[in-house]
């Protein structure tokens, strides 16, 4: 899997945006600053890696071989394991991207690349720059070697800078429908369309985890339906697990690399078993006719106390990992370093209570979904389209509407920092009848 995600032309369901980038290979006109826009679970960052796997590898340089890397040589496995000297990337620390990352990466944009011709610098949610930050990255932009090539990568192009914007490739990469993605990986994988279906939806609807579950013969499991009760001890104990599977994937790369790309991408955290109790758990809050009023307020405090135990077992790893590394960088900079990690720990909570209101909306818009049209293919929970049509005739269509409208409203108070636990209270208060 690692090294098939090098392959542009692998780029999965993006048919558009593969011939754009071939034909700018083709041609010798590579630009210098790519956008890369769309949603998220879209291929923006693969495509970037891959982009730079092609560019970098040293056994297909003139293309005599198509247009990916060849996935074998030492550049092409430096890049599959995040540890390419020419290839770096940059993530918001917190709720964007401070001034002090940019200017700390002006250093590494003026070096001449180690390996080959070129330099990558990928600025992941790069509409999360600031205004501070974005001035001073185009500044950046206009003075950069020809070697240097920038690839920015967005939910919303609307929130980069205009002058920015202007200086950019901008490649949109399109969601495609639940169905091709899931007769893709069928057909691709040969994994049967049953299975394929319920880890697509455990997902939430995100094809590289999917193929990554169902790849791993270990990952693949029959579902089992727990009473809510059950389906709750099996959540908050999956949730328990966190930090164990954080200490599991930080040991086999002890380093700040490895630190560095376990805190950019949350999804390195989520397991198959984690996704699939958070879902079970939430169709039983679905389907639960009574819910004792206490119930918000004590599982609230339930998950949040889970999760502050798996918050302070991995600040205590990360703390002691730093602690070795007094030797090795100045005190100035382990500081920013240790700062950093303070907000990426913070926000291993937040992603997942985050995820868990997107678990419980995902099968509420395919309430609604089914209430708008016949076609089932439009459900990302089709494994249970019997569940969500019985659901939407106990709930109706209205409430349905005002749930989501309230999962909509508590994620942009999430983003904000708002007491998590008057969120959770106010989301789950909402299901359910009330039994005193």
């Amino acid at each position: 899997m690692l090294n098939e995600n090098l392959r542009i032309s692998e780029s999965l369901l993006q048919v558009s945006v593969v011939s754009r980038i071939k034909n700018q290979l083709l041609n010798g006109r590579i630009p210098q600053t790519y956008l890369f826009s769309g949603p998220e679970s879209t291929g923006r960052k693969t495509m970037a890696r891959a982009l730079a796997a092609t560019l970098l590898c040293r056994k297909n340089e003139s293309f005599s071989e198509g247009f990916d890397a060849c996935r074998e040589c030492e550049s092409c496995r430096a890049v599959a394991s995040d540890c390419h000297p020419d290839l770096n990337f940059i993530y918001p620390m917190g709720n964007d991207i401070k001034v002090s990352q940019i200017r700390a990466m002006q250093k590494s944009a003026e070096l001449k690349p180690l390996y080959g011709k070129w330099r990558f610098i990928v600025i992941c949610q790069a509409d999360s720059l600031n205004e501070s930050s974005g001035n001073c990255i185009l500044k950046i932009l206009e003075e950069s070697p020809p070697s240097l090539i920038f690839v920015l990568i967005a939910a919303n192009e609307k929130k980069i800078l205009p002058t920015i914007l202007s200086r950019s490739e901008h490649i949109v990469f399109r969601s495609p429908s639940h169905k091709d993605v899931r007769e893709y990986i069928v057909k691709r994988y040969n994994i049967n369309s049953d299975i394929t279906a319920r880890y697509y939806a455990q997902s939430l609807g995100k094809p590289g985890k999917t193929i990554e579950w169902l790849t791993d013969l270990q990952g693949v499991s029959e579902r089992s339906s727990l009473a809510l009760p059950e389906a709750q001890t099996a959540y908050i104990d999956q949730l328990a697990n966190i930090s164990g599977h954080f200490s599991k994937i930080f040991s086999s790369a002890n380093s700040l690399d490895g630190l560095t790309k376990i805190f950019n991408n949350s999804d390195l955290l989520e397991t198959s078993a984690l996704a699939n109790a958070r879902r079970e758990f939430c169709l039983g809050i679905i389907a639960a006719p009574l819910l004792p009023a206490s119930f918000p307020l004590l599982f609230s405090r339930l998950m949040l106390e889970t999760l502050d135990q798996v918050k302070s077992e991995v600040k205590k790893e990360v703390e002691k990992f730093f602690k070795s590394q007094k030797e090795n960088y100045s005190s100035g900079i382990l500081k920013e370093l240790e700062d950093g990690a303070g907000y990426s720990v913070t926000e291993i909570a937040y992603s997942q209570i985050d995820s868990f209101l997107l678990s419980l909306s995902a099968i509420l818009a395919d309430m609604l979904y089914s209430a708008h049209s016949t076609d089932e293919e439009i459900l990302l929970n089709i494994d249970e389209k019997e569940f969500i049509i019985n659901s939407l005739k106990f709930h109706g269509l209205p409430r349905v509407e005002a749930k989501l409208r309230t999962i909509s409203l508590m994620r942009n108070y999430l983003r904000r920092y708002v007491n998590p636990g008057l969120i959770l209270e106010n989301i789950l208060s909402d299901f359910g009848g009330r039994l005193l």
